[in-house]
């Protein structure tokens, strides 16, 4: 029998083995798991193969009847590595003083006993960057995935479509939050720009985008600026 453990309020377990030989694995269960072990599947194939710079934990299995946990699941591999909550990293360790420890939201480990230096933190916000950039680049229809039907896009292209839900993801947020924010007016110039930048033939144009990519949902290497895990796919 594993021993259970969940990470966070979502429903995400980790399941450990007495027997030493046997690899911790994760458990996720969610309405969109079908969606999210075909695209963790399609990634994770490409980067074994060195084809993509975008690392995925392996996933293993697909259960897609809700009538086991009330939800559709699947089981890929536990990673370990560093989870950060701050987008400027403003909390990732010093590496010289690491020292492991389970962070309660992740399952994965986590360092945090001194702050970064700023190139380190910079390090950090490039290897974000870069993994975002591999993973636009990857060319959908040859790894067996395919684009959304026109009407699941908001009527518009895929850029239009995205920029409009982070405007009303935005706008969301509490006003506290909104006017606290040091980035509230780059923000509101950044709305205003974005739709009057958009590319011709934004229809047309199709690439892999996480939707929710952020720090806290990437591992980074224990001691190294490299990503080793990109998740939250859901």
């Amino acid at each position: 029998q594993p021993h259970v453990r969940q990470i966070g309020q979502r429903s995400t377990y980790v399941l450990s083995f007495s027997d030493p030989t046997c690899r911790r694995l994760v458990l996720r269960a969610h309405n969109r798991a079908r969606h999210e072990f075909q695209l963790v599947s399609a990634l994770h194939a490409l980067s074994k193969r060195g084809s993509s710079s975008v690392p995925v934990a392996q996933p293993h299995v697909l259960h897609d009847d809700a009538s086991v946990l009330g939800k559709p699941f699947y089981l890929s591999d536990f990673v370990e590595g560093r989870a950060f909550f701050d987008a400027a990293f403003t909390d990732a360790p010093d590496a010289v003083h690491v020292a492991g420890a389970v962070n309660p939201r992740m399952g994965s480990l986590s360092a945090k006993v001194s702050m970064a230096a700023p190139t380190d933190r910079v390090a950090l916000q490039n290897a974000l960057v870069d993994t975002a950039v591999a993973l636009h680049s990857i060319d959908m229809e040859a790894v067996g995935l395919h684009a959304p039907p026109q009407d699941q896009l908001g009527g518009g292209g895929g850029l239009e479509s995205l920029i409009s839900m982070a405007t009303q993801v935005y706008y969301a947020s509490s006003d506290k939050a909104l006017q606290d924010s040091r980035f509230a007016s780059p923000m509101e110039q950044l709305l205003r720009w974005l739709p009057s930048a958009l590319p011709a033939g934004d229809d047309e144009l199709l690439c892999i985008v996480h939707g929710d990519l952020h720090a806290e949902h990437v591992l980074f290497d224990r001691l190294q600026p490299t990503v080793v895990a990109v998740g939250g796919w859901e």
